[in-house]
């Protein structure tokens, strides 16, 4: 809350004054679930269900979202109760998280400035809450790694949009919207025209990386197109789910003989990327 008022405070005292710019990293919800009342009280951990692919064993699945990983080692063993009241203590904390974002809003609202400033949510990660019986982020399924982004503000046309965008392409993307060009080598790409144009298409494949816990161990990267996602992980098996049909990402179709084209099709994309980026990582040579 104290970041929102801080941020508030900046806006009003920048009122009819220069342009400015201003980020604000709220930092909700975020473990430890601490949140003021009434939002900790506000969900009923009686009205969640199980987690999806809770009580799976994980045998099939890589070490990187099984043995290896804190946030699957941490909650070894929860009950459905357990995973029910952390839901509704995160439920509660992601809407004390709104309200510090209506601070803000409020701040521009009062000082005339909303429908001239070009406003950005998003956040850097998502939240398995028992999914796979998993905790916090660290692996590729959609719950830890596809994010709402919202827009709003001059140049924005008003609607939900289906592409995909990654977090590499909201800089240059913000700065093409006032006019200034991005520093060469960027690897994002602009998404100007999607804001403007809901119906433009966006990029065919976005990729996802994730290197860490200990010592940097766990290397993966994920190609995810319109309906399909591809993960693989370093020398460990690789995963390969049809979004539309799956969207909780329990069924690996990766030794479907049926899906072979498509693995084929996003192991190639992948590489390419990985070359193109300068990745250490080299999933080639490990599948092909």
């Amino acid at each position: 809350m104290q970041t929102a008022l801080h941020i508030a405070d900046f806006i009003r005292s920048h009122a009819g004054r220069k342009p400015f710019a201003a980020w604000a990293s709220i930092g909700a919800p975020h473990p430890p679930i601490l949140v003021p009342e009434p939002f900790y009280s506000m969900f009923d951990p009686a009205s969640f269900e199980a987690p999806p692919g809770f009580g799976e064993t994980g045998e099939d699945l890589p070490r990187n979202v099984t043995e290896d990983a804190p946030g699957y080692q941490a909650v070894r063993g929860w009950t459905r109760e357990q995973w029910a009241r952390a839901m509704a203590g995160y439920y509660g904390y992601a809407a004390f998280a709104d309200h510090c974002l209506d601070v803000v809003m409020e701040a521009l609202r009062e000082t005339g400035a909303l429908e001239r400033t070009l406003v950005v949510a998003t956040g850097d990660h998502g939240e398995m809450l028992g999914a796979h019986n998993l905790y916090q982020k660290g692996v590729l399924y959609d719950r830890a790694c596809r994010l709402a982004a919202v827009f709003s503000g001059p140049g924005v046309a008003p609607g939900a949009r289906p592409q995909l965008m990654s977090h590499v392409d909201l800089m240059p993307t913000i700065l093409d919207v006032f006019g200034i060009e991005a520093p060469a080598g960027v690897q994002g790409t602009s998404l100007r025209e999607i804001l403007r144009t809901p119906q433009t298409a966006g990029p065919a494949v976005h990729f996802v990386e994730f290197n860490g816990y200990i010592q940097g161990g766990i290397h993966t990267r994920a190609a995810v197109s319109e309906h399909w996602k591809y993960i693989w992980s370093e020398g460990d098996s690789e995963l390969l789910f049809h979004l539309s049909d799956d969207p909780e990402e329990c069924c690996n179709r990766a030794g479907d003989p049926t899906c072979r084209d498509v693995l084929e099709a996003h192991r190639e994309a992948l590489q390419t990327w990985c070359e193109r980026t300068g990745d250490f990582c080299q999933p080639c040579e490990q599948t092909c």
